[in-house]
C-alpha cells in the first residue's frame, strides 16, 4: 500500500524499516501515552528481525519534502473491543504540525475500503489531549471510557463513515 497527501507519503513497512520501527516503539517520547516503553532497543530490534512478518501491520509515514521518516501507523489487536484500532506515533518533532490528522484521514479512507466496512476505532489516554484533538478533527466520536487488566484508562473513539 502506498497514499499521497499533499505533505506526506504513507506505505507499507519493509525489512529496511525495522530500525525506524524500533526505534519508534522505544522512543520515551512516542511511547509516553501508548503505555510506555516495553523493551530496550537491542530487544525490540532482534525480535522484528527474528519474527517473521514483523511489520505485517504496520505503516511508515514519510515527509514528502525530507524523503524520510517522521511516523508510523498500524493497526493492533483490541482485546477490549475485539476489534483493531488504529494507532499513530509521531517523532516528538514533528508532532503538532498537522501530520496526524493528514495522515489518519488518508489511511482511514483506505483501510475503510480495503476491509469492506464503515467504521474505524481508536484508543487514546484520557491525558493525550493532542491525539484527542486529531481524531476529534478527523470525525471520530468518543464512545466510552475503559479500563483493560495491566493497562491504564483508555478513551474508545469511532469512526463511522456514512453508507455509500
Amino acid at each position: 500500500m502506498q497514499l499521497e497527501t499533499d505533505r506526506l507519503i504513507i506505505r507499507s513497512a519493509n525489512k529496511s524499516d525495522v530500525e525506524f520501527v524500533a526505534d519508534m516503539q522505544t522512543n520515551e517520547g512516542v511511547q509516553r501515552y501508548k503505555g510506555g516503553v516495553c523493551g530496550s532497543y537491542i530487544e525490540t530490534l532482534s525480535i522484528l528481525k527474528n519474527n517473521k512478518n514483523p511489520l505485517k501491520n504496520y505503516f511508515i509515514v514519510l515527509l514528502k519534502s525530507e524523503n524520510n521518516p517522521i511516523g508510523l501507523v498500524l493497526f493492533i489487536e483490541n482485546e477490549y473491543i475485539k476489534e483493531r484500532e488504529v494507532s499513530i506515533g509521531f517523532i516528538p518533532s514533528y508532532c503538532g504540525k498537522g501530520y496526524g490528522p493528514e495522515s489518519l484521514s488518508a489511511v482511514r479512507e483506505w483501510w475503510l475500503n480495503e476491509n469492506k466496512v464503515n467504521y474505524m476505532f481508536a484508543t487514546v489516554r484520557p491525558d493525550n489531549e493532542h491525539s484527542i484533538s486529531m481524531l476529534e478533527k478527523v470525525n471520530f466520536v468518543y464512545v466510552k471510557k475503559y479500563k483493560d487488566n495491566f493497562k491504564p484508562e483508555q478513551l474508545l473513539y469511532k469512526y463511522v463513515r456514512e453508507n455509500i
